[in-house]
C-alpha cells in the first residue's frame, strides 16, 4: 500500500523548474512572485515599512523583556526551581552565543515575519538539556510518515555541506497559522504580500516626490513638430531647471519660449498621499494583530481609549504568542510524562513602568492573604523583614451565609434585685426630754 502521510516532491505549476519541496527555492521562488504593483514582497522590503518595523520590534522587545522562569510543583503549590541547571538555560543563557533576551527576540520576530518559529534542543546521553539553538526555519524540511499505528515526524535540516535530521522531540516548533494538512504554515509576509507592496510602493513614491522637489513627473509640448535632438535637449534643460529649483528652494521655473508644461500622473493631493500613509498602519495593525495607538498612531487616541489598546496589546496580542511559547517549550523539554516542571513567562512584568498601579497591585494581594509582605517586597527586589511571613486579611470580612441570614436580637440582662433597706437604730424622744 502506500504512504498516507509520506511527502513527494512537488514543483511550481507557473515554473516547474522550481522543486517546492526544496526550503530554498521554495521561498526565492515566493518573493519572485508578482503583486498587484509588479514589484516583489521580501522581507528586508517588508521591514523598510516603519509601521511593519515597529510592530515587529514592540512585540518581539515586549515578550523578550517579560521574564522567563523555571517553577516545580509541590505540596504546596510552585516554587521556581533556581537549582535545576535547566532555570539558568531559560532564565540566562540558552546558548553559548546568545543571552535569553536575545534569543526570545529572535524567536518571536521568526514567528511574525516567517510565521514559524524553530530551535534544536542540544541534550547529552543522560537525556540532559545542555542547550537551545535557533534554526532558521527557511531550511527545514518535515517528512512526516506512518511508523505501525503511530505518526513519526523529523526534521531536515539544510546544510552547506549537506543535511542533517533532528527528532521531533529535539525540535521546538512554533507556528503562527498552520495550512490544513498541520504540516506547512502561512507565512504572513507572503500572504499579505500585496497590502505590503502597496505599502512599499507609497513608501517608494513619496521619496520620489521629495526627491525631485515635490514635482510630479511632467509632459513638454510644443505648439509645432521639432526634432528628437530638440527634444531631449529641452527635455534635459527642464529637469536640470527642476533640480536647481529643489537646491535653492525656488518655485520659480522657466519654460522655453512656445513650449507647455504639464503634470503627469497623480497629484499628491488629489492620491490622498497623507490619508494612504494612515491607511498603512492601519493595514499593518490588522496584519500584526496590534492597537494603533502601539504604532505611535494617536490620531484617534484618548487617554481611555489608549489605555484601553495597551491593555489589549497585553491580552489579545501577547498572550497567545506567549501561550505558544510556553506550552511547546514544556512539551519538549520535559516530555510527556511530566508532572513536576514547567516553564512561564511572569505577565506582571508588564506592569512595572506603572508604580501607581503596582503598589495598589501589591497592596489588594498582601490584604486578600494572596501574598506576604515578604513576597510583596521580593517582587521588587527587596529584602525580606522579620514577620513578613505570614498571611493577613482584613477583620471585617465573614462568610456570605452568615451575611445573609438575620441577626438575632440581643436578650436584655434581668434586672438586679433591690437591696433591703438598712433598720432604723435611732429612737424617737420626747421633745421636752431636752
Amino acid at each position: 500500500m502506500f504512504n498516507l502521510f509520506a511527502r513527494n516532491e512537488t514543483r511550481s505549476l507557473e515554473d516547474p523548474t522550481v522543486s517546492l519541496s526544496d526550503p530554498e527555492a521554495y521561498n526565492e521562488f515566493f518573493s519572485r512572485l508578482p503583486t498587484i504593483t509588479g514589484d516583489s514582497v521580501t522581507e528586508e522590503k517588508a521591514l523598510g515599512v516603519t509601521s511593519i518595523w515597529q510592530a515587529v520590534n514592540v512585540i518581539a522587545g515586549t515578550i523578550a523583556a517579560l521574564p522567563f522562569h523555571l517553577y516545580k510543583r509541590t505540596d504546596d503549590g510552585a516554587e521556581k526551581d533556581t537549582r535545576n541547571p535547566l532555570y539558568y538555560l531559560i532564565h540566562d543563557r540558552p546558548n553559548d552565543y546568545q543571552t535569553s533576551s536575545a534569543f526570545l527576540r529572535w524567536l518571536v520576530s521568526r514567528l511574525l515575519l516567517k510565521g514559524r518559529a524553530t530551535a534544536l534542543i542540544s541534550r547529552n546521553k543522560a537525556n540532559r538539556v545542555l542547550s537551545i539553538m535557533p534554526l532558521d526555519p527557511s531550511k527545514l524540511t518535515i517528512e512526516q510518515r506512518l511508523a505501525g499505528d503511530q505518526i513519526k515526524r523529523t526534521y531536515v535540516y539544510e546544510l552547506k555541506s549537506g543535511s542533517v535530521t533532528y527528532d521531533a522531540a529535539n525540535v521546538i516548533d512554533i507556528v503562527t497559522l498552520p495550512t490544513s494538512d498541520a504540516i506547512g504554515h502561512y507565512d504572513p509576509i507572503h500572504s499579505n504580500r500585496d497590502a505590503i507592496a502597496l505599502m512599499v510602493a507609497c513608501q517608494q513614491y513619496a521619496g520620489k516626490l521629495f526627491a525631485s522637489g515635490g514635482v510630479p513627473p511632467l509632459m513638454l509640448t510644443t505648439p509645432g513638430a521639432i526634432s528628437p535632438a530638440a527634444s531631449e535637449r529641452a527635455s534635459n534643460d527642464i529637469a536640470k531647471a527642476v533640480r536647481a529649483s529643489a537646491r535653492d528652494k525656488s518655485n520659480v521655473l522657466v519654460v522655453p519660449t512656445g513650449h507647455d508644461l504639464k503634470a503627469v500622473g497623480l497629484d499628491p493631493s488629489k492620491s490622498q498621499l497623507i490619508e494612504l500613509r494612515k491607511f498603512m498602519i492601519s493595514e499593518t495593525s490588522r496584519i500584526f494583530n496590534v492597537a494603533p495607538a502601539i504604532l505611535h498612531d494617536l490620531t484617534n487616541g484618548t487617554y481611555s481609549n489608549v489605555e484601553q489598546q495597551n491593555l489589549s496589546f497585553a491580552q489579545q496580542t501577547l498572550h497567545p504568542i506567549i501561550e505558544a511559547i510556553e506550552q511547546e517549550f514544556n512539551a519538549k523539554l520535559f516530555g510527556p510524562r511530566n508532572a513536576t516542571g514547567y516553564v512561564e513567562f511572569s505577565m506582571s512584568g508588564l506592569l512595572r513602568g506603572d508604580f501607581a498601579a503596582r503598589m495598589e497591585g501589591l497592596q489588594k494581594a498582601v490584604n486578600s492573604a494572596l501574598m506576604t509582605p515578604n513576597e510583596a517586597r521580593a517582587y521588587e527586589n527587596l529584602p525580606p523583614m522579620d514577620g513578613g511571613d505570614r498571611l493577613y486579611i482584613q477583620g471585617a470580612t465573614i462568610p456570605l451565609e452568615d451575611a445573609a441570614a438575620p441577626k438575632p436580637e440581643p436578650t436584655p440582662p434581668a434586672p438586679e434585685p433591690e437591696p433591703d433597706p438598712e433598720p432604723d437604730t435611732t429612737t424617737d424622744q420626747p421633745e421636752d426630754a431636752a
